[in-house]
């Protein structure tokens, strides 16, 4: 499971996670808060514990980064392969922008963080990263869009109006797609 409960945990990808950034807490201010102690105060041996859960945290928040990398990578790859494509022949009929490739950025972002907030606890595995994968066929599917509109639209609202929906879309892949045994 992918998720951040309320109370921190210190195993699973949830503490993972919780740790690899999406919080304003440091991996050090929570456990000060799971030990119970004031970093100042606390004792040799403590400290010990302190050190190794730290290390614990370390490692477990850069596996969950390259966890969400290789998620990424292959959204991105499933994306631009057939995307590619229709954007060469496309070129001429279609004025395309820097910022829309933020068709790859946006919808992925909301669906990460839909993944490790608490609605996905309990609802997904590591099974689950195939999502984006599915997400990488949406944004395929509106590059024709937007290839195939022509100039029949402005093109900024129409661009702008389909990443709007590729962000709604991966919230709905989120939530439709159900729990995959690992």
């Amino acid at each position: 499971m992918l998720a951040w409960r309320k109370t921190p945990t210190l195993h699973g990808v949830e503490a993972a996670g919780y740790f690899a950034g999406f919080s304003l807490l440091t991996g050090e201010d929570v456990l000060r808060k799971v030990i119970g102690q004031d970093a100042a105060s606390l004792s040799c041996r403590n400290t010990v514990l302190y050190n190794f859960l730290l290390g614990i945290i370390m490692r477990r928040a850069s596996v969950t980064i390259i966890v969400i990398g290789f998620a990424w990578i292959l959204q991105t790859i499933v994306a631009a392969v057939p995307t590619a494509p229709v954007v060469f022949f496309a070129r001429r009929r279609v004025h395309w922008n820097a910022w829309e490739l933020l068709a790859f950025v946006l919808p992925f972002l909301v669906w990460t963080l839909l993944m490790f907030s608490d609605l996905s606890t309990g609802r997904k595995s590591l099974s689950n990263l195939i999502e984006p994968a599915i997400l990488g066929i949406a944004i395929c599917i509106a590059a024709i869009v937007r290839a195939n509109s022509g100039s029949r639209f402005p093109e900024s609202r129409l661009a702008w109006a389909l990443i709007v929906g590729l962000c709604i879309i991966a919230a709905g892949i989120f939530f439709l797609v159900p729990f995959l045994p690992e």
